[in-house]
């Protein structure tokens, strides 16, 4: 029996290290911090690069003051403010928030990890080739898109990687 070298990140801490680097590997064109709170904007980006990430504890009239400011924000870009729950990571008392002020839960995602020595010992010495390069090309661009893309234009998407 072969143990698989995945496993879910536990750990508040690890959880949102990993979501604030994906944040900046992925950057939104418009943040603003709020405590320790990311509020992101990115136009016809990925879902994920234009959402709240809601990391740090606060009290309970801090937390709804932070919420109308992240609502304000994003009226300002004329949509609707959306929220990456991560347990442990943000607020305990802002899932029900939300859900009092009628939003809803959607895309819910599973966080999982190796580490990199596992991983090089899984790499074969024959078979598909691999290339580390500075920045995306085109045909890795375009495999990206065809999986995680709107089907629209890709400038946003090109724009978000550029600005890395």
């Amino acid at each position: 029996m072969v143990e698989s070298m995945w496993c879910p990140v536990t750990g508040p801490e690890t959880a949102r290290r990993l979501q604030e680097r994906v944040a900046r590997a992925l950057p939104a064109e418009h943040v603003e911090r709020l405590g320790g709170w990311w509020l992101r904007h990115a136009p016809g980006a990925s879902w994920w690069t234009s959402t709240v990430l809601p990391h740090g504890v606060l009290g309970d009239d801090r937390l709804m003051r932070a919420v109308s400011a992240a609502e304000g924000f994003y009226a300002g870009f004329g949509r609707a403010a959306t929220f990456q729950i991560t347990p442990g990571a943000c607020p305990v008392e802002l899932d029900a928030l939300l859900a009092e002020r009628g939003y809803y839960r959607h895309t819910p995602m599973s966080l999982w990890a190796a580490a990199v020595d596992d991983v090089r010992a899984q790499v074969r010495t024959s078979g598909a080739r691999t290339q580390l390069v500075e920045s995306p090309t085109a045909g890795w661009f375009d495999v990206w898109h065809a999986v995680h893309g709107a089907g629209g234009d890709r400038r946003p998407e090109w724009q978000m990687l550029a600005r890395g």
